[in-house]
């Protein structure tokens, strides 16, 4: 007799599984839902349905404290490794804007040296010129100055 009961049953159930399935698809969607078709309890049922929304955002709220209080505190930990990083950066432009400067101050006198150099090298060609000319007429001085005497 009892499985005689469940294979009815069950046939049953197959037949009518779309109206089944939409009263329990109400479930799915409003576990909530109320069946009653009692009107007088309607505030008072509504006064819970709030209750047991706020307690369950409140849940929600303090599960999501933790995971917030980590992400702040890495935020600040992020932010302060940024800064420090931005204040090397800072101060990695200013050590090569200072060594620019002072490239070109020293690319200036470079250039300075090097004229003086050339001016240099020209005098001392002069020189040696004038020293070769003067070598050249010694024999000639000296023959006079031989002859003079």
């Amino acid at each position: 007799p009892f499985r005689i009961a469940c294979e009815k049953a069950l046939r049953v159930l197959r037949r009518n599984k779309e109206a089944l399935l939409t009263l329990l698809e109400a479930f799915v969607y409003d576990p909530l839902v109320d069946w009653t078709a009692d009107k007088v309890n309607d505030q008072a049922s509504k006064t819970v349905e709030l209750h047991v929304s706020l307690s369950l955002f409140a849940s929600r709220v303090d599960e999501m404290k933790v995971v917030l209080s980590e992400n702040l505190q890495r935020g600040q930990e992020s932010i302060g490794t940024l800064q420090q990083a931005l204040a090397n950066w800072l101060h990695a432009q200013t050590a090569e804007s200072a060594c620019k400067q002072e490239a070109e101050e020293m690319g200036g006198m470079l250039r300075v040296v090097q004229d003086k150099l050339k001016h240099i090298d020209w005098e001392h060609k002069e020189k040696s010129e004038r020293l070769k000319k003067m070598n050249a007429m010694q024999p000639h001085v000296e023959s006079q100055w031989t002859f003079a005497k």
